[in-house]
């Protein structure tokens, strides 16, 4: 059975391609530590042997978990395809370029045509992450009970449906996988009846623009994770950020302002710290800008190495800074660096000109996923593309705020149970970050943002994606002109496109195609 081309960077294969090697040809093969720091070279073949062994563990994983689900396994596997159509182009490092169209205003004095952007969206590796995780926790008994009880805590008090009240998490503590997902599914399938007995966040909120937020930086063109954001880029008359009540969109006023990832794959790192600063804004009081750069380095320098892997788990990498007690730095600590210059060599397997127009006078930058000071060159191994780097964090000053636990959601056995669990998320006032597939209806929205579901437009690959979502609104809230939701309803999402893609930098997407391209989801549930 086919299911279409599945994409593992070259660099993946260098444990295998050695394996493959004759002990009599490996005796005449070049050392590829030759001229290099012993542990630097072994730990980068470390790193890619893991990366390699990580990514076919976790398919096998999930061909495992799907054997006797033929429809599961066709659907999961369809996603993970390579991202396909004439507006998409390789990167070379697992992610891909895809150009969109923007609603961004013409240069001052400039007669100009529509406007287009190009972004990154991710490959198989990210992709496989979050199914991964998915097919665990639709398999584990402890986190659907944790997630239970969580749902639990929040219900309003006495709620039942015709007098059946849901089990208290107490009586199934040794409940088996069963027992436990009927709990679940009672509570997710009430979520209608749920939602208009829930209060709003207690913290009022801050009254702080763009330029107001804690720890922002100014505006700035070429770094900043602002660059192409416009005060002409003005809500939609007929898009839900502008015309939902406040009482239908409760996180509103807590939000912070819409960023900019540039041409880099970092939007985990985008969705991750805007789902953080809403809870900072929600239980503080405070909107402020923290720095995506700095939660990078960390990820892909110390959590989780990958110095020439962008490609990011958005939950890995926020429970890389739970587990690391990591305090979020602010943005003018570290700007970002969109790198709008940079290109990346297939046969070294390393970017370049990662840090043009970056000043001299940040904490660092380098030819690397994380951009951490220090350098990285690469060589070509038996035709294989071999980075090295010696990178070092740059220990610039943190905040007083980090998180302290996240709240898995998504099951990849069941994406209408995961969808239920999503709106709740968001009504118990949780941040939620959601990972899925960009499809064409999604690249192209109209300046309204709605996305609506279409069965032919979710077989289209775009590539993977991560984004915050922040509200919910049904077809009988939405305003005059808008489509209706092929299931009922959107979730109200907030992009790193900037705020000139879509309406002001947020989409709304049916239900249902959040079932169709989905493959995870997860809240930010607690902060200190």
């Amino acid at each position: 059975m086919r299911f279409g081309k599945l994409n593992i960077h070259p660099s993946h294969f260098l444990v295998m391609a050695l394996a493959l090697t004759t002990p009599a040809l490996a005796q005449h093969a070049p050392n590829p530590c030759t001229g290099l720091p012993a542990a630097v070279c072994s730990q980068v073949l470390r790193q890619n042997q893991g990366f390699a062994n990580q990514d076919l563990m976790r398919l096998h994983y999930i061909l495992d978990f799907t054997k006797d689900k033929p429809g599961l396994r066709d659907h999961l596997l369809g996603l993970l395809k390579d991202p396909q159509g004439d507006d998409v182009m390789p990167v070379g490092d697992g992610n891909f370029f895809v150009t969109v169209p923007t609603n961004a205003p013409c240069p001052p004095g400039i007669q100009c045509g529509p406007q287009h952007q190009t972004i990154v969206t991710h490959g198989m590796s990210t992709k496989l992450s979050g199914m991964f995780r998915g097919a665990v926790f639709a398999g584990d008994r402890n986190l659907q009970l944790m997630l239970y009880g969580q749902a639990y805590s929040h219900l309003p008090p006495g709620f039942n449906i015709n007098g059946v009240y849901p089990p208290n998490p107490a009586s199934l503590t040794f409940a088996d996988l069963t027992t436990i997902g009927e709990a679940l599914a009672f509570i997710g399938n009430a979520w209608q009846f749920i939602l208009p007995n829930l209060p709003p966040p207690n913290t009022p909120p801050s009254t702080a623009d763009c330029n107001g937020e804690a720890g922002t930086t100014p505006q700035h063109q070429l770094y900043g994770d602002r660059t192409q954001n416009s005060t002409s880029c003005t809500p939609s008359s007929s898009g839900l950020y502008g015309t939902l009540p406040d009482d239908k969109f409760p996180l509103r006023k807590y939000l912070t302002c819409v960023k900019e990832q540039g041409a880099r794959g970092t939007c985990h790192a985008f969705a991750d710290t805007s789902a953080f600063e809403l809870m900072i804004s929600m239980n503080h009081g405070v909107k402020a800008n923290f720095s995506e750069q700095d939660l990078m380095e960390h990820y892909r320098t110390l959590w989780t190495p990958g110095y020439e892997h962008e490609s990011g788990d958005a939950f890995e990498e926020l429970t890389g800074a739970i587990n690391n007690n990591y305090f979020f730095a602010y943005e003018y600590r570290w700007d970002y660096n969109p790198s709008y210059g940079r290109g990346f060599n297939d046969t070294t397997g390393v970017y370049f000109n990662s840090c043009q127009n970056f000043p001299n006078t940040e904490p660092g930058c380098s030819d690397s996923a994380p951009q951490a000071p220090g350098i990285c060159v690469g060589i070509n191994f038996l035709g294989i593309p071999l980075p090295l780097c010696s990178l070092h964090d740059a220990g610039i000053p943190e905040s007083k705020y980090r998180p302290t636990l996240l709240t898995r959601f998504w099951n990849s056995n069941d994406t209408e149970l995961s969808k239920e669990y999503m709106i709740l998320s968001v009504a118990f006032n949780n941040a939620v970050v959601l990972g899925f597939n960009v499809t064409p209806a999604f690249e192209n929205v109209a300046s309204n943002g709605y996305v609506v579901y279409n069965a032919d437009d979710v077989t289209i690959n775009k590539g993977g994606h991560y984004v915050h979502v922040v509200g919910i609104a049904g077809n009988d809230e939405l305003p005059d002109g808008a489509p209706q939701a092929h299931s009922g309803g959107y979730f109200i999402v907030k992009n790193s496109w900037s705020n000139c893609f879509a309406d002001s930098g947020y989409l709304y997407l049916d239900f249902d195609y959040v079932k169709a391209v989905g493959w995870d989801g997860f809240s930010v549930s607690s902060v200190n």
